[in-house]
C-alpha cells in the first residue's frame, strides 16, 4: 500500500486518525518496506539491523524513530516466522480507530504498526564536567582507537587534562548509564593563526570578527587585481620585447641596418670608388676578387648584423619572422647591391666591361669625325703597306680587348641606386600609395573588379610611373628605384620572366653618337612587340607583379 501512486506519503493522516501518532509525519519518521539477510553470512539478524538503523540515524540527526507495517492480510503464523528475528527493536502502536483503516485503500483493515524508537538504537547520553574518576572509562576508549596521543602526551594525559581545568580550560565527558563514552577539552586559549594555517576556516571568518575578515578580503582582491595588472604589464613587455627582438633579426631589418651604416659613410665610398674608375693606375690594382672584398671588409668593417640574442633562450618563440642570418655581413651587402642591379656573381667578373669593344669603336669613330680628313701617311712600298694594316689590326684587337682588372662602374651605379631611397622616401612612398589605394589596387583587377592574372600583369619597372599618373607624386629618383626598392625593402613577391623585346631605335642612335655613358646599363622596359624579321632582338629580363 506504501508503494501505491495514489497514496505514497499521504500516510499522516491515516496513521494519526487510527493510531493516534499525530507526533510522526514525513520529515523526522522513515517506513521500513522490507529487510532482507544471508542466515549463512554469521551475522543475527537483530544485530545487523542494528547496525544499519544506528548508521540511518547517524545520517540523518532529525529522524525520530522508524515505522514498520504488518498488513492484515497476512497470515499470523508467517508474520511471527518473518517479523520474530527483528521484533525486538520494535513496539506496536495501539489502534485508536480501526474503522478509519476501512476506507483506506491499499490498506487492510486488519493491520499492525510497529515502531522503533531512536534512543532503542542511541541511549541518551548525559554531557557532565569531567572527573579525575572518569580517566579509566575514556582511557579505554582512547587506547582502542589510537596509540598515537599517548606515545605523544604520555600514559596519564586524561587525568593531566581533567585535572588541569580552570576558568579557561574546561572538559567534559558524554555519560552513557553511569559511564563516561565521550571526552571534550574546551579552552578560550586559542592559537589561531596555527588553526588558520592547518585548517581551511574561510567559511567561518577565519575564527576572527566578520568585519576585519570583510576588510582583509576586500584588500586580499586588491592585492589580486594589483598582481594580476603587473602580470598583464609584464607580459606586454615581454611580448613588445620579442617582437622587438624579432624585427630587428630580420632580413628587411638587415637591409635597413646596412642601408643607414653606408649613407653615414656615403661620400667617402663614393668619392673612393669614383676615383678607381677614373684613376687607371689605381684601378689596375683591384686585379683578383681578394682586393675587392678586402675593400669591403675595409667598408663593413663596423657593420654587424643583428643576430637573436640570449632573450629568447629565457623566452623562446615559434614566431616563423625570427631569423637567424647564416650569411655574414659582405654576403648580405653583395646580396643586396644585386637587387639594386648589381650582376649577379660580380665577384666573379660578370657583367664587366659590358660593350667595353662597342664603346671603343665608337670612340674612336667619333674622335676621327672630329679630326675630319687626315692626310694620308706615307707608304714605301706594297708590302711594308700589307705590314702597317696588319699591325693596325693587332694593335686595334687589343684595344679592343676589356680590361683584367674590375669594373667598379657596376659597382657604383647599384651603390647609388641603393642608397637613393632614404627612410623619408620611403616614407613618402607609403604615404602616397595609402593615398591613392584604391587606384592602385585598380591596376590589378579587371572591369568585373576581379583579379585577372592574364590581363592584369603589371611591369614593376612602370610601377612608379603608374602611380603618378593616377595623381601620386613620386620623384624621378624614387620612380626610377621603386621596383629595387620594394623588392629590398618590402619583399613584395614578383614573377621575373624573360621576353623578346626590339631595341629602341633612338637609344641605338644615341649609344652610336657616343652619348650614353659607359657605366650605364639600358634596362629594357614595355609592351611586348611584334617579331619583325628584320629587326635584330635580344632577350631581357623583366620583373613583373601578379
Amino acid at each position: 500500500g506504501l508503494t501505491d501512486p495514489k497514496h505514497e506519503n499521504l500516510w499522516e493522516k491515516w496513521l494519526n486518525e487510527a493510531f493516534d501518532a499525530d507526533e510522526f509525519d514525513a520529515c523526522n519518521t522513515l517506513w521500513l518496506t522490507y529487510f532482507v539477510y544471508n542466515p549463512q553470512a554469521g551475522f543475527q539478524p537483530k544485530d545487523l539491523l542494528k547496525k544499519i538503523f544506528q548508521t540511518v540515524y547517524t545520517s540523518i540527526s532529525s529522524l525520530v524513530g522508524m515505522l514498520f507495517l504488518v498488513r492484515g492480510e497476512v497470515e499470523e503464523g508467517d508474520t511471527d516466522i518473518v517479523f520474530a528475528p527483528i521484533q525486538d527493536h520494535f513496539s506496536e502502536l495501539e489502534c485508536v480507530n480501526r474503522e478509519a483503516l476501512k476506507s483506506v485503500r491499499g490498506i487492510h483493515y486488519n493491520s499492525r504498526v510497529f515502531f522503533s524508537k531512536r534512543v532503542k538504537m542511541f541511549p541518551f547520553v548525559e554531557i557532565r564536567t569531567a572527573t579525575q574518576e572518569d580517566h579509566d572509562d575514556l582511557a579505554t576508549i582512547f587506547n582502542t582507537q589510537s596509540e598515537v596521543l599517548t606515545e605523544q602526551h604520555g600514559d596519564y594525559f586524561i587525568a593531566e587534562l581533567i585535572a588541569a581545568q580552570s576558568d579557561t580550560t574546561k572538559a567534559l565527558v558524554a555519560q552513557v548509564k553511569s559511564k563516561a563514552v565521550g571526552l571534550l577539552a574546551l579552552t578560550t586559549e586559542i592559537d589561531v593563526k596555527l588553526l588558520q594555517q592547518c585548517f581551511d576556516l574561510d567559511t567561518y571568518d577565519n575564527l576572527l570578527k566578520g568585519e576585519f575578515m570583510d576588510a582583509v578580503r576586500q584588500k586580499r582582491e586588491e592585492i589580486i587585481l594589483e598582481r594580476q595588472l603587473k602580470a598583464e604589464e609584464l607580459q606586454r613587455q615581454k611580448l613588445k620585447r620579442l617582437k622587438e627582438e624579432t624585427l630587428i633579426c630580420n632580413r628587411i631589418a638587415h637591409r635597413m641596418q646596412l642601408q643607414q651604416y653606408m649613407l653615414d659613410r656615403e661620400v667617402d665610398i663614393i668619392n673612393q670608388i669614383d676615383g678607381f674608375i677614373s684613376n687607371k693606375d689605381q684601378n689596375e690594382t683591384l686585379e683578383g676578387p681578394e682586393s675587392v672584398y678586402s675593400l669591403f671588409k675595409d667598408w663593413l668593417k663596423d657593420f654587424k648584423l643583428n643576430q637573436p640574442s640570449e632573450f629568447f633562450l629565457e623566452n623562446p618563440t615559434d614566431d616563423p619572422e625570427l631569423v637567424c642570418s647564416i650569411m655574414n655581413e659582405t654576403e648580405i651587402f653583395l646580396e643586396t647591391l644585386e637587387t639594386f642591379g648589381l650582376p649577379a656573381g660580380y665577384m666573379n667578373k660578370v657583367g664587366h666591361w659590358v660593350d667595353w669593344g662597342k664603346k671603343q669603336e665608337q670612340e674612336r669613330s667619333a674622335a676621327n669625325r672630329r679630326r675630319g680628313q687626315m692626310a694620308r701617311r706615307f707608304q714605301t712600298g706594297r708590302g711594308g703597306g700589307r705590314r702597317a694594316k696588319k699591325g693596325q689590326e693587332e694593335r686595334k684587337e687589343e684595344e679592343l680587348k676589356p680590361p683584367t682588372y674590375f669594373d667598379m662602374a657596376p659597382l657604383l651605379k647599384a651603390m647609388k641606386r641603393f642608397l637613393a631611397p632614404k627612410p623619408d622616401t620611403r616614407s613618402l612612398l607609403r604615404r602616397e600609395i595609402e593615398k591613392h589605394s584604391d587606384k592602385v589596387k585598380a591596376l590589378f583587377v579587371d572591369d568585373n573588379e576581379e583579379v585577372s592574372e592574364a590581363e592584369q600583369v603589371l611591369n614593376m619597372e612602370v610601377l612608379g610611373k603608374k602611380i603618378n599618373s593616377l595623381g601620386g607624386s613620386l620623384p624621378a629618383d624614387l620612380v626610377d628605384t621603386l621596383s629595387p626598392l620594394m623588392i629590398c625593402f618590402a619583399e613584395i613577391p614578383f614573377d621575373q620572366v624573360v621576353e623578346m623585346v626590339t631595341p629602341d631605335p633612338n637609344e641605338e642612335t644615341k649609344q652610336a653618337e657616343g652619348s650614353t655613358n659607359a657605366s650605364g646599363k639600358p634596362v629594357a622596359v614595355g609592351r611586348k612587340s611584334s617579331v619583325v624579321a628584320s629587326e635584330p632582338q635580344k632577350p631581357v629580363e623583366v620583373k613583373k607583379l601578379f
